[in-house]
């Protein structure tokens, strides 16, 4: 079971398929969900109550919150508004912990495209993530190495950029409507939660203070004339 200096959190809101890892000490427990409005509301209470669970019994009824020693967040690209939510819950927790005096390490981030590359890793492979309006953030991968920079596409044009021998990897916009997608999205965020975790867990982990969005592009935001 988790004390409370041993105890670190994951986040991955990069999709609208979210998730949640905590590591107790011993074992690293995931909890993958469905953004929905009324998830969106109750985001905080849902990491306490899975949290809880992995807290002895006998310190429950004395904690009213878990102390995390170290969060790991998987901080872009992707949506903008569980990117943002992830860094506002990571930065807050930093400061609260290191306010209270509890032993804090620091914030740990990972790429979003990269992290949810598939092991082995295909010698030639693309990896795509949501970017809102149709399209999609995209990165390849030549064994192992990324080629060139990150990119945004229309869903459109994707089958032109995938040639044949290219393996494509990671999340589409609407996997909402397709079970088969939806199981493939699920799979996407335990493996990017998983590769979260074996960075934090390593000795070359780089601990920050606090962290900000690496969104990618500028959001989708309009703004009407009054």
């Amino acid at each position: 079971m988790a004390n409370k200096k041993n105890t670190w959190l994951l986040l991955d809101f990069s999709t609208a398929q979210m998730g949640v890892g905590i590591f107790d000490g011993t074992k690293l427990n995931l909890k993958v969900f469905s953004a929905t409005p009324d998830t969106n509301r109750k985001l905080v209470a849902i990491i306490q109550k899975f949290a809880m669970q992995f807290v002895e019994k006998k310190k429950q009824d004395k904690l009213s919150s878990v102390h995390f020693s170290r969060v790991g967040v998987v901080s872009g690209p992707g949506t903008f508004t569980g990117l943002r939510t992830a860094a506002v819950i990571a930065n807050s927790i930093a400061f609260a912990m290191r306010n209270m005096g509890e032993k804090f390490d620091g914030i740990v981030t990972v790429d979003s495209l990269v992290s949810q590359l598939p092991h082995p890793i295909p010698d030639d492979c693309i990896s795509v993530i949501p970017a809102g309006r149709d399209e999609v953030y995209l990165a390849r991968y030549t064994k192992g190495k990324k080629v060139g920079t990150m990119t945004v596409v229309a869903l459109a044009h994707l089958g032109s950029i995938v040639e044949g021998g290219t393996e494509l990897v990671g999340v589409l916009p609407h996997y909402q409507k397709d079970t088969a997608l939806k199981k493939i999205a699920t799979t996407a965020t335990k493996r990017r939660l998983m590769y979260l975790y074996d960075e934090m867990m390593s000795s070359k982990a780089r601990l920050r203070d606090e962290i900000v969005p690496e969104y990618g592009k500028e959001p989708n935001i309009t703004i009407k004339k009054k």
